[in-house]
């Protein structure tokens, strides 16, 4: 079972430039198809680096 994903989560995720790690910041849906997107805050990038996940793409959650 998957754990809630609100702000302040700490998540994994892997695309296109590997697996990555952060924070969500804040949780919106899709305005087209209402899928679900966490925008999160990366750790080993520059600080403020974010990116816009689907939560289908999240594969661990803290």
């Amino acid at each position: 079972m998957m754990k809630t994903i609100d702000a302040g989560t700490r998540v994994h995720f892997q695309n296109e430039s590997g697996t990555h790690s952060g924070q969500v910041l804040h949780v919106l849906p899709h305005i087209g198809n209402g899928q679900l997107y966490a925008v999160i805050e990366v750790d080993h990038f520059l600080p403020g680096m974010t990116f816009c996940v689907p939560f289908d793409e999240i594969t661990d959650v803290e």
